[in-house]
């Protein structure tokens, strides 16, 4: 982590970065208050200075995680719908495979406080789903040896679970490593930890693509490889979280935030309008997104390296869109860069209908990798700045299981509707997709009910006498790379 000066580098190496960033300036955001023997945030005879230096360490073992993470997760996205398409799986099946095992993700987390109770700590749950995760993957590799060639039924279970104990301590994590960075740099550090996960996971999946087009004749050996390879990511995950500091919980949740209360006050608080505007637009999305993989391998015919070139495509976008949605979320808020990048989500699958070349589908792509980028990141910071933090590792919780909800019901929605379409334009899905982008764009309608929890650093400047004399980058939270030498000043 220790980088060359700016100016010492060449043009490539400034390009890398301008996008990843230097990861020692992302470990430069913490700031911790509070600090003391008293409240167990200092060990006894431990200094300030000794406390700074293990969350910086551990912030570091927190980024390379979001790599390592970032290859299991886009290898679950991208190469398990393909996967079940060779054991012959129908298109209501592939709605399932989204479904189901999303949705079992999403309601676990309701049981992640009790355990975290149970186990006596965030930690403990987080390496106790990942030690059992890397099990699971190891059954998926050798599937067509243990359950045949054509059980999608197994495959199901398998991906449920793998997906299950993904997600389990997702509520834990955003309790636990919020605590280690301002909410003020949030924003930029998990865009950090964001890039560095798509970078990382896209050369992986590009590789992983091209290997299954040259072992085509041996299909079910080369996906053994790719699933094997994931399993060792996760067991990469699991010894980079062991060497993660904990600090104290913050406290014990309030007495009016169980699920009974959080469903009661639903539409009457800002938190809850936002979760009913997540939970919709997650339900329009997965009516279409399941089958977007099924369309370019079985109806346009595609290969899996051309597949995966298009997912590139949209996951350089995202990396670029990262960078610069973070650093604006934390001037103009998160709110803001969620209601910007809504609409430009709702129109995404109706571009699909327009052509199918490759080239105006990596347009198409590059869309939608800088839209959701935004979306993505600023919805659930969002959702970390509207929630107290002695309550945040049941708001997360309840946060992802409406949206898993959403998932499930959309998926269904889709994989029931998908064989009866009319063909209305040349190919039947692309009738699902021109629904789930009009259910997308009403769902957008939602945001009008939504407010903004915290108080900008533009709205700061704006209350001052002497705002005027700002200039316009500023104002407008333009993310401009500064020099080096500005930024050790």
């Amino acid at each position: 982590l220790d980088l060359p000066s700016y100016e010492g580098r060449s043009y490539s190496e400034r390009g890398l970065w301008w996008l990843v960033g230097d990861a020692g300036e992302a470990i430069q955001m913490i700031k911790l208050t509070g600090r003391s023997p008293e409240n167990g945030s200092l060990k006894p005879g431990e200094t300030d200075d000794e406390y700074q230096r293990t969350v910086r360490r551990s912030l570091k073992y927190v980024l390379w995680e979001g790599g390592s993470a970032g290859i299991v997760q886009r290898i679950t996205d991208s190469f398990f719908t393909p996967f079940a398409l060779v054991l012959k799986a129908s298109a209501p099946q592939i709605g399932l495979l989204s479904a189901i095992p999303n949705f079992a993700g999403a309601v676990s987390q309701l049981a992640a406080p009790k355990l975290v109770a149970l186990l006596g700590s965030r930690k403990r749950l987080l390496l106790l789903a990942v030690l059992l995760g890397v099990l699971v993957w190891l059954p998926i590799a050798f599937f067509p040896w243990i359950f045949g060639q054509t059980a999608v039924g197994w495959f199901l279970v398998l991906a449920t679970l793998t997906l299950l104990l993904f997600q389990l301590p997702s509520p834990a994590w955003g309790s636990w490593v919020p605590q280690l960075v301002s909410h003020k740099h949030m924003g930029g550090f998990m865009a950090k930890r964001g890039i560095l996960a798509l970078v990382l996971s896209a050369g992986i999946a590009l590789a992983a693509a091209r290997w299954l087009d040259i072992m085509h004749n041996r299909i079910f050996l080369a996906f053994m490889v790719v699933f094997l390879v994931a399993a060792a990511f996760r067991l990469g995950s699991l010894l980079l979280f062991t060497r993660v500091y904990e600090p104290p919980s913050p406290g014990k949740p309030s007495s009016n935030t169980g699920l009974g209360a959080f469903l009661r006050t639903l539409p009457s608080t800002n938190l809850g309008r936002f979760i009913g505007y997540t939970m919709s637009l997650s339900f329009a999305a997965n009516v279409a997104g399941p089958f977007f993989m099924m369309f370019m391998l079985q109806d346009l015919g595609f290969s899996y390296t051309t597949v995966m070139l298009l997912q590139m495509v949209g996951l350089g976008a995202h990396v670029v869109g990262l960078r610069f949605w973070g650093a604006f979320a934390d001037r103009r808020g998160n709110l803001l860069v969620v209601k910007l990048t809504a609409p430009f989500a709702g129109v995404l699958p109706m571009l699909w209908l327009i052509n199918q070349s490759v080239p105006y589908l990596m347009v198409v792509e590059v869309i939608g990798g800088l839209a959701w980028s935004g979306w993505q990141l600023c919805a659930v910071n969002f959702m970390y700045e509207s929630s107290r933090p002695e309550d945040r590792t049941r708001t997360v919780a309840y946060f992802n299981a409406f949206n898993g909800a959403g998932v499930l019901l959309g998926a269904l929605m889709g994989g029931f509707l998908a064989p009866f379409l009319p063909r209305i334009f040349a190919y039947s899905l692309m009738t699902l997709f021109l629904m789930s982008g009009v259910l997308r764009l009403a769902a957008a309608a939602l945001l009008l009910f939504v407010k903004e929890v915290r108080e900008t650093p533009q709205q700061l400047i704006a209350k001052h006498p002497l705002s005027f004399r700002f200039n316009i980058a500023s104002t407008y939270g333009w993310p401009l790379p500064p020099r080096r030498n500005d930024r050790d000043k």
